[in-house]
């Protein structure tokens, strides 16, 4: 291997030999650079023999040797290089510049690249929560281009989503309600007097059910001609006032809306004991399924007459363009209009439903005993009382609807009592 002093000394050749020279050739800048590099090497394997000058043959030996580094770097030397680096410092990302620069391109470039890879794999659960944001903008477009390229793989997508959220939404409520509605038959112990009040009831029931099932229709469709004309934007899912998130949609679901359908619920379970009660004396038990119809309704109409009230909707807006609003005041705000309503839909909606029964009320149904007639007889394990039982130890949950006709009902001890005056 040549030393440093030997490629010094060493005359730089032309590559591929040297070229003859003549009269009709003239030679190229690159020629011309080596003659002068050859003379160089012979002026300083001169100045290696100088007694005064030889003591600064390694200095400029060392200074020959960076000079030919600098051009295997950069071509035009010392200001090639030093264009280079120009270059690299104006170079900027972030906070950073130069090759920190660089390097942190670098690490973003591989970030980007494993998000890709995710999203080409269909896993968004490791993108962080903004881009995930972004790629869920993207599903009705998404949809829309499976709908046209794949209508059976569309249909297969959408199918298990679409009956999740039939089966837990108003419509399935209302349906069930309706069929249990429909295979009651009128109790063997009811009157003639008695009969065209329950059917009546029975009708109606069966009416409201179907209205619901019609509303929720209408609801849909409005949903979705609203959906149609601003697709991308995720709307909110949860059952209480949404206000409009611009600031941190993560502190609303975790911090806020737990907290209003809580509250939601506490006061439709109050408003609706006081009706409840007064149906029972009349003798009708709501069911569980036309009480989760009677709060569906209750909220929406809560929600359509807050949204007319302008202060309330201007406050909760001004509310969800912050980062993280105070979760106090907007309870606080959200609570207070919500009471505000509660009680006039409530009564709306009872009235709605009932309101010939409950302006009928409660009657007495006198039974005329003819001579020679026997009482009815009593039932095994039934006890037989002349004062009705205290509300407060009947437990209606166990009481069969169609006891209630008859006077009859389950007590919290277990025990079942008949009053008969």
């Amino acid at each position: 291997m040549e030393t440093m002093e030997e490629i010094v000394e060493q005359p730089i050749e032309q590559e591929g030999g040297e070229v003859e020279q003549t009269q009709d050739t003239q030679p190229s800048a690159q020629d011309q650079q080596r003659q002068a590099d050859k003379e160089y090497s012979n002026w300083l394997k001169g100045l290696k023999e100088d007694g005064d000058a030889g003591k600064y043959y390694k200095r400029l030996k060392a200074d020959h040797e960076r000079l030919r580094e600098l051009q295997r770097i950069d071509p035009k030397g010392l200001d090639g290089v030093r264009s280079r680096y120009e270059t690299l410092n104006g170079i900027a990302h972030g906070d950073k510049t130069g090759i920190d620069a660089v390097q942190s391109i670098q690490e973003a470039l591989a970030e980007s690249q494993t998000m890709l890879d995710a999203i080409a794999q269909g896993d968004i659960s490791t993108l962080p929560e903004e881009q995930q944001d972004g790629v869920l903008r993207m599903a009705p477009s998404i949809l829309d281009h499976l709908a046209d390229s794949s209508p059976d793989a569309y249909a297969a997508l959408l199918t298990p989503h679409f009956w999740q959220a039939i089966e837990a939404s108003p419509l399935a409520q209302y349906y069930s309600g309706m069929i249990d509605v429909l295979n009651e038959k009128p109790p063997e112990w009811l009157t003639k007097e008695q009969l065209p009040q329950w059917t009546l009831d029975h009708v109606n029931r069966i009416t409201n059910m179907a209205k619901g099932m019609g509303q929720w229709f209408t609801d849909l469709k409005a949903k979705a001609d609203g959906a149609s004309g601003d697709k991308g934007k995720t709307q909110p899912g949860n059952k209480t006032e949404q206000p409009d998130k611009g600031g941190n949609p993560q502190f609303w679901q975790q911090s806020i809306y737990p907290q209003t359908n809580a509250h939601a619920e506490e006061t439709f379970n109050k408003e609706l004991r006081p009706w409840a009660e007064k149906l029972a004396k009349s003798g009708i038990r709501l069911s569980d399924a036309k009480k989760e119809a009677l709060a569906g309704e209750m909220v929406r109409g809560v929600s359509s007459l807050a949204q007319k009230n302008t202060a309330y909707t201007a406050q909760m807006k001004r509310f969800g363009a912050q980062r993280s609003p105070d979760a106090a005041s907007v309870l606080s705000t959200f609570r207070s209009e919500f009471n505000r309503h509660a009680k006039t839909v409530m009564e709306g909606l009872i009235r709605r439903d009932y309101g010939q029964i409950l302006e009928k009320g409660t009657k007495t149904v006198t039974k005329t005993v003819t001579p020679g007639t026997k009482p009815a007889a009593v039932q095994p394990g039934v006890k037989i009382v002349s004062v009705k039982p205290d509300r407060s130890n009947i437990d209606f949950p166990r009481t069969p609807s169609d006891w209630i006709y008859q006077n009859k009902w389950r007590m919290k001890d277990g025990s079942v009592v008949q009053y008969r005056p």
